[in-house]
């Protein structure tokens, strides 16, 4: 009987191990994003698919927090997130290949009349939805200014950024955050006399792509070759241009971790130094 079987299990271990498992990839899109209607997972799937050759499986999310957590233990081997999702993936066993947009720096923006972000206690605040980039980069830098949300009155939690601008000048909300070439627009287009206050370092613009570093070498390599080629462009997202530093992912990071600044006893350090601690 033994004789007999044998052919049999020989034939099902050659296939069960020369399966191909799914190339497992999360889109992470920010809340605020108006543009992330038109990413379409199938597309993706098929051209990646393609380019990877193997079977894809792609799933799109705009929970970042949740997204942020599946970095931690590596539950994809590809992600394409904003910088803050893009950062924590880094930090877990991932490996850069690029974003589709230079860097940008992020600006708290307060009325008129503000000097500090103290004297914005009590006040307003608008930001975009509470995973986006914009929102992290408040948390952070105000964090790391010795303040947090918790000094305004009312956080206003919206999916447009540019409005956040327009309540400052309406005279609506106190301060908002945005990023420096909006704010710049802005201040040209309506001759504002609001304020900045805090002003973040270079954060890597639009979506990044990072993969696990487990990944067999070759799948890596297809990728990354495409991705950077001429022809790399993936619909909704675009093209992956600009390779930012790593120690732009290291600060967003940084500005993830800091330790409340209400407890008592308490030594807080800046953004610089907790990258100066990670070197």
């Amino acid at each position: 009987m033994g004789h007999l079987m044998a052919p049999g299990l020989w034939t099902l271990l050659f296939f069960a191990g020369s399966a191909i498992a799914d190339l497992r990839i999360m889109v992470g899109v920010d809340p605020s994003d108006r543009e992330s209607m038109v990413i379409s997972v199938l597309d993706m799937q098929q051209t990646l698919g393609r380019i990877a050759g193997q079977p894809v499986h792609a799933v799109k999310s705009q929970d970042l927090g949740d997204v942020m957590r599946s970095t931690r233990t590596g539950e994809y081997d590809v992600y394409i997130a904003p910088a803050h999702v893009a950062a924590s993936a880094l930090a877990h066993g991932y490996t850069l290949i690029g974003s589709t947009d230079r860097d940008e720096l992020y600006q708290l923006v307060a009325r008129p009349g503000a000097k500090a972000p103290a004297d914005l206690n009590g006040g307003k605040i608008y930001l975009t939805q509470q995973d986006s980039v914009a929102a992290y980069m408040a948390r952070g830098m105000l964090n790391e200014a010795g303040q947090s949300l918790k000094m305004f009155q009312q956080v206003f939690y919206r999916t447009t950024s540019g409005a956040g601008l327009f309540a400052i000048d309406a005279g609506l909300v106190d301060a908002t955050v945005a990023k420096k070439g909006d704010y710049e627009s802005w201040v040209k287009q309506s001759s504002s006399k609001s304020a900045v206050l805090l002003s973040s370092r270079a954060v890597p613009g639009g979506m990044s792509v990072v993969v696990k570093n487990s990944l067999p070498e070759t799948t890596r390599n297809k990728l990354e070759n495409w991705l950077v080629s001429p022809g790399g462009t993936l619909a909704g997202i675009g093209k992956v241009s600009y390779h930012s530093e790593l120690a732009n992912y290291k600060y967003v990071a940084a500005l993830g971790n800091w330790t409340p600044s209400q407890l008592p006893g308490v030594t807080m350090v800046t953004a610089s130094e907790v990258v100066a601690l990670q070197q």
